[in-house]
């Protein structure tokens, strides 16, 4: 599996689930890089058929505009910027004019440090929106919508230090995680989901000498109608705005 394929699908899974914690670590590094940043901005959407019909569905109207992705961008030191748009309809087949639109638009930067051949810092920023449209009331298609700035870390580090998280959100709709693991052991040395509204988290790892991985780690806005949507009603759009950021920094222990 690609490193973009993977990142893209880990995100797919919690936006649509929730459920993070699940997610397996799947270390796609290079071990022997001292740092290798991957990084790129995506966007998804899915929509579940509610109705009762055998068979009734909600059907994508353009092919393959429910996944959208930014190129990814491989580098080492300095700042990156990727954006992406997300436009996906989908209609109901029990009615032709029951179509549900959902649309996005993420931002994001990520800045890279390295001090000598070890990574000293990096920060991932992340703001857009997400709207879900029902073109009618009652609608049988329940639709979700995710945009986020992803990527994966391999570096190293040389001398024993501490290496400290933080997470800032400021609005609902906020969807964070980070994996940090040593690749060697490969063991998760710290782990950090977060879904929700406004929000602050800091924490920190204290790290051996010895080759890490931030894996699976994302910033993102997610919007839809969780899957709960009143048949009745007038037409509604859901939408989050936001911006959120999550950094880390590394500092070597004094003797």
């Amino acid at each position: 599996m690609t490193t973009s394929r993977l990142v893209r699908r880990s995100v797919a899974l919690f936006a649509a689930t929730g459920a993070a914690a699940a997610l397996s670590f799947v270390p796609t590094g290079n071990a022997q890089a001292a740092v290798a940043g991957m990084y790129q901005a995506i966007g998804n959407s899915n929509a579940d058929y509610t109705g009762s019909t055998p068979g009734g569905d909600c059907t994508l109207a353009v092919p393959n505009s429910d996944q959208v992705e930014s190129p990814v961008k491989n580098f080492s030191h300095g700042t990156r910027t990727a954006s992406v748009n997300l436009d996906a309809t989908y209609t109901s087949t029990d009615n032709p004019s029951d179509t549900v639109r959902v649309k996005g638009h993420v931002d994001s930067t990520l800045t890279l440090k390295k001090h000598n051949r070890d990574l000293q810092s990096f920060a991932l920023g992340v703001g857009g929106n997400v709207s879900v449209h029902h073109a009618v009331s009652g609608s049988l298609c329940s639709a979700q919508g995710t945009v986020a700035g992803v990527t994966q870390v391999a570096f190293t580090e040389h001398k024993k230090g501490w290496f400290t998280l933080t997470r800032d959100t400021k609005k609902p709709n906020s969807v964070v995680q980070v994996i940090l693991v040593n690749l060697q052991t490969q063991k998760v040395v710290s782990f950090s989901v977060f879904e929700g509204s406004q929000s602050h988290e800091t924490s920190r790892a204290l790290l051996k000498p010895g080759q890490y991985e931030l894996a699976q780690t994302e910033a993102g806005i997610t919007a839809g109608d969780n899957g709960i949507f009143l048949k009745s009603g007038a037409p509604r759009t859901a939408k989050a705005q936001l911006s959120i950021h999550l950094s880390g920094e590394f500092k070597p222990v004094k003797h």
